[in-house]
Order: structure tokens, then C-alpha cells, then sequence
């Protein structure tokens, strides 16, 4: 039997850059499916806070200070096998990650944010 969480979906959001976390908090906040849980300025908080608060999906920069996305990725899969990852960052050329660092899906800043909610909803559904 599929075990899928019930909505609302836990979501956190990792992000260097205050503007952009509140851009995506308020625009997931207009979504009944979703909760925001946490919000990370690191790779290092984003591991912290997916230990502590297990969320359904994450909102992952790749370039951040202290740890990057990228570092951060394979840490948040061994941690939690079930996080949907969703790489949300400028850097579009690094979207060929592979292996444990492999997005489940990966968007370059400045798409329309329904695209990141309906990437979001597809990945979770």
C-alpha cells in the first residue's frame, strides 16, 4: 500500500538570499496543499532543519555560502530517502548533477512561480 503524506505538504525552502525566500513564501502560501515548515540561508541549515523536522520537499539553491546545494544533496537523501528535491537556482548548467546529488526536478530562477508550484504539486502527488 502506497504510504503518500497528507496534505497540506511539508515544504522548507533553502535559499541565501532573504528576497528570494520571501518571494516563495508568500507564493506558497496562496496554495492550500502546501505548508511552509522551515526556511535555510545554507546548505547546512537545510540539512538541519530536514533532520529535525522531516519535511515532504525541499526548495533547494545550489549556490549558497557555508554549504552548497550541492554539498547539501547527498546529505538530505541519506537523511530522509523520501525528500522530493527541487533545485531552484540560477545555475542552470549545473542541473546534470547525477547520483546522490541528482535534483528530482530543477528550475532556473525567474520561471513563473506557478511553475514552481505546479513542479512542486507533481513531484509530491
Amino acid at each position: 500500500m502506497d504510504s503518500k503524506p497528507t496534505v497540506p505538504w511539508r515544504i522548507v525552502i533553502a535559499d541565501d538570499k532573504a528576497d528570494i525566500r520571501l518571494l516563495l513564501t508568500t507564493r506558497l502560501a496562496l496554495v492550500p496543499q502546501l505548508e511552509l515548515v522551515g526556511e535555510a540561508a545554507n546548505g547546512s541549515e537545510a540539512v538541519d532543519i530536514t533532520r529535525r523536522l522531516r519535511p515532504d520537499a525541499i526548495i533547494l539553491d545550489l549556490h549558497m555560502p557555508v554549504m552548497s546545494g550541492t554539498e547539501a544533496m547527498p546529505i538530505l537523501r541519506g537523511l530522509h530517502p523520501g525528500l522530493r528535491i527541487l533545485v531552484y537556482s540560477a545555475q542552470s548548467d549545473r542541473f546534470s548533477l547525477e547520483g546522490p546529488a541528482k535534483p528530482d526536478a530543477a528550475l532556473v530562477k525567474g520561471v513563473e512561480l506557478q511553475i514552481v508550484v505546479d513542479t512542486l504539486l507533481r513531484l509530491l502527488g
